[in-house]
């Protein structure tokens, strides 16, 4: 009832999986890249949001990327 979004584990963030709950007219959000490298794969998700322990340094980096 009245789900906007969901929350979606960083080990089974996939495209097709985003992508599926984006169709069903959910917000989705990534979580929990905390390093480089994963902060670069969930960016070629395009997932809506992003929750990581280290929010000031994924500011940082997206600024610089």
């Amino acid at each position: 009832d009245h789900l906007w979004g969901g929350a979606v584990e960083l080990r089974v963030a996939k495209q097709a999986y985003l992508w599926t709950l984006g169709l069903l007219g959910l917000q989705v959000m990534v979580w929990n890249p905390n390093e480089d490298a994963q902060w670069s794969a969930v960016a070629r998700l395009k997932p809506d949001l992003v929750m990581t322990d280290y929010p000031g340094k994924y500011q940082q980096w997206l600024a610089n990327r």
